[in-house]
């Protein structure tokens, strides 16, 4: 018959490399949903910029897109912190059964003032940046709507336009000179 206590341990040591696996693949996905987010944020500021040869429904469209991209997200990340949490609360239980809770894991240790320990963590951390990225692609739908920002009205008149000419001073006519050539400009409506 088995030791009880060498099974216990063989546990510990499986769930101890189950709480490492979940740390280190959400981590791998967390920065996957970040890369995937702001690149298709640079997709939307790129239809952005492209003025009046996009339709502003397409910069509306991409927003929208890159909102609902970054909602699924943060919503992907809460279910893998879950995961974690669940493998580090395995290892903390075995821990107790064993009798060595006093020298078992523990998450970043002494991480100092109560306010570090609160807006510190990594969770709050990812969140603030899921709430960036959300709140980027929501101004940037309304920039594309044309309600923010000074994206060219296409009912707007064409600026005026400032023509410079430069000749050689020789002609005698009365005109502002430097080194000897004589600077003429004329400015039309657009």
């Amino acid at each position: 018959m088995a030791d009880p206590d060498a099974l216990l341990y063989a546990q510990y040591g499986r769930a101890v490399e189950e709480y490492r696996f979940q740390v280190d693949l959400n981590w791998r996905r967390s920065q996957s949903y970040f890369v995937l987010c702001a690149a298709v944020l640079a997709a939307c500021f790129a239809v952005l910029s492209a003025g009046e040869r996009v339709p502003d429904a397409l910069g509306v469209l991409a927003f929208a897109a890159s909102l609902a991209i970054t909602i699924v997200a943060a919503a992907a990340s809460h279910t893998q912190t879950g995961y974690y949490r669940a493998a580090r609360q395995s290892v903390a239980d075995l821990e107790g059964r064993l009798g060595i809770s006093e020298f078992g894991l523990r998450t970043t240790p002494g991480m100092g003032s109560p306010v570090a320990r609160r807006y510190g963590r990594v969770t709050t951390l990812q969140n603030l940046v899921f709430a960036v990225l959300g709140l980027v692609s929501v101004v940037g739908a309304f920039a594309a709507a044309g309600v923010v920002g000074d994206r060219k009205d296409a009912d707007a008149p064409e600026p005026a336009r400032t023509t410079c000419t430069a000749r050689s001073s020789d002609s005698g006519a009365r005109r502002s000179t430097t080194g000897g050539v004589v600077l003429t400009c004329r400015t039309t409506a657009g």
